[in-house]
Order: C-alpha cells, then sequence, then structure tokens
C-alpha cells in the first residue's frame, strides 16, 4: 500500500500531539458533560492522567506503538476533484508514546494497494473523454470518435519504487478514405 507520513518535526511545530490531546480532554472527557458522569473512564483520566501514563510508559517499556483507526469514506462525489468515487477505506495511524503529554510522536494514513487501483479506474472513467478529438484539434482528421479505453494497475517494483501499468489498451483509428 501507500502510506503518507508526518514526520516528528511537523508534529511538533504544528503541535498536534498537544491540540489532539486537549481537543479529546474537551470534547470527550470533560466533567461537564452530563453523560461523561456515568463513565468512569472520565474521572480515572480527570484525576489520575500522569499515573496512567507512567503506566503505559512501563507496560510498553517506553516504546513507540501504533494506534490504528479505520477511516471509513462514504461513496459519493468528491469536490476539488468533480468525480463520483466508491467507497475509500483509509488507516489513520498515530503512533503513541507515554513518556510525557505529547503522546503522538508520528502519524501516518495508509491505503492498500487494491484500493488505489480501484479508485483510479473509477475516476478514469469518469475524467476521460469519450472522444479524444476533443482535446486536441491535431485528432480532427479522423472520421470516428476516438475511444480509448485501457486498465490500470500500479505494481510494486521495489518497496520504495511503484509502477503505473496501462494494461488492456483497446483503440480503433478512422482515417479518412
Amino acid at each position: 500500500g501507500i502510506i503518507f507520513e508526518w514526520s516528528a518535526q511537523v508534529i511538533s511545530r504544528l503541535q498536534i500531539a498537544e491540540g489532539l490531546r486537549a481537543y479529546v480532554i474537551r470534547e470527550w472527557l470533560r466533567p461537564t458533560r452530563l453523560l461523561n458522569w456515568l463513565h468512569p473512564a472520565v474521572w480515572a483520566f480527570q484525576f489520575f492522567e500522569r499515573h496512567m501514563r507512567r503506566f503505559m510508559n512501563d507496560a510498553l517499556d517506553g516504546q513507540t506503538v501504533p494506534y490504528i483507526i479505520a477511516i471509513p469514506m462514504p461513496a459519493g462525489v468528491y469536490s476539488g476533484i468533480e468525480c463520483w468515487l466508491p467507497e475509500i477505506r483509509v488507516m489513520l495511524i498515530l503512533w503513541l508514546r507515554f513518556t510525557d503529554e505529547r503522546y503522538i510522536t508520528r502519524i501516518q494514513v495508509a491505503l492498500v494497494d487494491g484500493m488505489l487501483d480501484q479508485i483510479i479506474n473509477v475516476a478514469k472513467a469518469q475524467c476521460l473523454p469519450k472522444d479524444f478529438r476533443l482535446l486536441d484539434p491535431r485528432l480532427d482528421g479522423f472520421t470516428e470518435p476516438i475511444d480509448l479505453r485501457f486498465d490500470v494497475a500500479l505494481r510494486w517494483v521495489r518497496e520504495d519504487r511503484l509502477r503505473l501499468e496501462l494494461n488492456d489498451i483497446h483503440l480503433k483509428l478512422h482515417l479518412p478514405r
């Protein structure tokens, strides 16, 4: 699959770890939220965060560990590309370390290869014109619509090198008589 990563320097500079911790405490764990009065985790976190952090750090031996959140993005038309896309399953990977209050040390977003193939082929079908003569006036000499069809596949040549392959190319050109 493909992984997009935000480095520790970016996370530190943008204060993502601090902001996310503050957001979780403010939105999910605040005692003024009525439902939180019934949940013991809220109170445990409020009063024992430092102790819980020390426990987690000891249990994990100070190591950084991944916390993976599956995020399904619903099928639909997305602005910016003005194209219908199928459901996209994205993995948000938060790398956590409990040595201090900046729990998040790295952030990654991952997509599996098959998902990318599917997205590319769906977008291609909507974005390519039915007649390629509309794209370039030099193609006006052909008498029939130029309908180019092909399948897109992604193949990993090496761990760090992705190859884009066009397979099953179909093209018929009609010349004037």
